[in-house]
């Protein structure tokens, strides 16, 4: 199992790019690389606990934490985030060691199986 990303042609560690995103969130992330028709495409899962008393409170900073983090991405990496998945506390599979099980998101990930919390219901 690879834990090297390779996004336009270059070559990415995930833990420099989750721990630039658990900088600005403080919760459990995971930086997955997903193939598409030509090339892999960077897609950052993070977990993240609801902040707000009314959905639009929460919707607004689910977003901002969105724009934080694609952002920083950016900046630290030089990388364009594809897809920003932002889930429950306890989503991403992690080994019994507690280190993120990467290939499994991937799966999960291509399989629509993250339940998003952006995603108004």
């Amino acid at each position: 199992i690879k834990d090297l990303l390779i996004v336009d042609g270059r070559n990415h560690y995930p833990d420099d790019i989750e721990a630039t995103i658990q900088e600005i969130t403080g919760g459990r992330a995971a930086a997955i690389a997903v193939p598409d028709d030509i090339t892999e495409q960077l897609v950052a899962i993070i977990e993240f606990k609801r902040r707000g008393s009314t959905a639009e409170e929460v919707m607004l900073k689910l977003r901002s934490v969105k724009r934080e983090v694609t952002s920083a991405i950016s900046k630290s990496h030089s990388l364009r985030v594809a897809d920003l998945v932002l889930v429950s506390p306890g989503s991403i599979p992690i080994t019994t060691s507690g280190k993120i099980r990467r290939s499994a998101c991937v799966e999960r990930y291509r399989s629509d199986g993250f339940k998003r919390l952006d995603v108004a219901v």
